[in-house]
C-alpha cells in the first residue's frame, strides 16, 4: 500500500498533474482512493468533469475623465458588456461556467485601459467545454472591438474529465469493502474535480470518496467527529 501527499489541488490539480508516470510504475499502484468529496462517507464518485480556465485582459485606452473622456476608451465597460452577454451557472446536468475574478484598479478621474475578467469552464464532455470556451471568446472579442479596443486571451486546460465503469474491480472492491462495515454504498458522478482526474489520465484506476464534509469553501465548512470515526473505519476495510 502507498499514501500519495499532492500540493496545490484547489488551484488547478497543479501538484498530481506533475505526478511522473514513470515513478508511479514503480510502486505498482492498482487502485487509488481519493477521500475528497462533500457529503456522508457512504458515496463512491467514479465520474468527474474537466475543467478549463480562461483569463481575458481588455485592453482600452486611457483618458482624463473630466477633461478629455471621449479620447477614452473604458476597459471595465468592454468587460462588463462580455458580462451581461453570456450565461453562467449551471448550464447542463454536468457542465457549468462561473467568472471568479473581475479586476480593473484605478482611480474615477482617469478612464481605464485595463480590465482582466477570469472564468471557468466544466463539463463532462471535452468538446462542449471548448465549445463554450470559443463562444465566450468570441463574444468578449466582439464586446472589445465594438467600442476599440481589443482582448488579450490566456487559456488553460486544467484537467480531463473521467468515467470509471460500475462494474470495475475498484468499485466491487469499493462497495464490498462499505458493505463490510455495514453502509450501503452509492455511486454518483459530480461536477467536481479532484486527484483522480489525473490519476485516470495516468491510466490508474482511481475514485473519489465523500469525506463527511459540508459547506465547502466556505467559513462555515465543517466535519462531525462520527464522518471521522467513518472514514477510519473505511479506510481500515479498504486496505484489509
Amino acid at each position: 500500500y502507498a499514501i500519495l501527499l499532492t500540493v496545490a489541488e484547489e488551484i488547478g490539480l497543479w501538484g498530481s498533474s506533475h505526478f511522473k508516470k514513470e515513478f508511479l510504475d514503480t510502486i505498482n499502484i492498482k487502485h487509488v482512493f481519493v477521500m475528497d468529496a462533500t457529503g456522508d462517507v457512504g458515496t463512491i464518485i467514479n465520474s468527474q468533469v474537466g475543467k478549463s480556465r480562461v483569463t481575458l485582459t481588455f485592453n482600452g485606452k486611457k483618458s482624463h475623465a473630466g477633461f478629455k473622456p471621449e479620447n477614452g476608451i473604458n476597459a471595465i465597460v468592454m468587460a462588463s458588456n462580455f458580462i451581461s452577454s453570456i450565461k453562467t451557472g449551471r448550464l447542463e446536468e454536468l457542465t457549468t461556467s462561473n467568472i471568479g475574478s473581475f479586476i480593473a484598479e484605478g482611480t474615477t478621474n482617469v478612464v481605464p485601459d485595463k480590465a482582466t475578467v477570469v472564468f471557468e469552464v466544466r463539463s463532462n464532455r471535452s468538446e462542449t467545454r471548448f465549445e463554450i470556451i470559443r463562444e465566450y471568446i468570441e463574444k468578449a472579442t466582439e464586446a472589445a472591438s465594438k467600442l476599440g479596443g481589443s482582448v488579450d486571451i490566456f487559456e488553460e486546460d486544467l484537467y480531463t474529465e473521467y468515467c470509471v465503469n460500475e462494474d470495475a474491480d475498484i468499485i466491487r472492491h469499493a462497495l464490498k469493502s462499505f458493505s463490510s462495515i455495514g453502509i450501503d454504498a452509492k455511486i454518483k458522478s459530480t461536477t467536481g474535480g479532484s486527484d483522480s482526474n489525473n490519476l485516470n489520465k495516468f491510466g490508474i484506476s482511481s475514485v473519489v470518496l465523500t469525506s463527511g464534509y459540508y459547506s465547502a469553501h466556505s467559513t462555515s465548512e465543517y466535519i462531525e467527529k462520527k464522518q471521522l470515526g467513518l472514514l477510519y473505519k473505511i479506510a481500515r476495510a479498504l486496505f484489509n
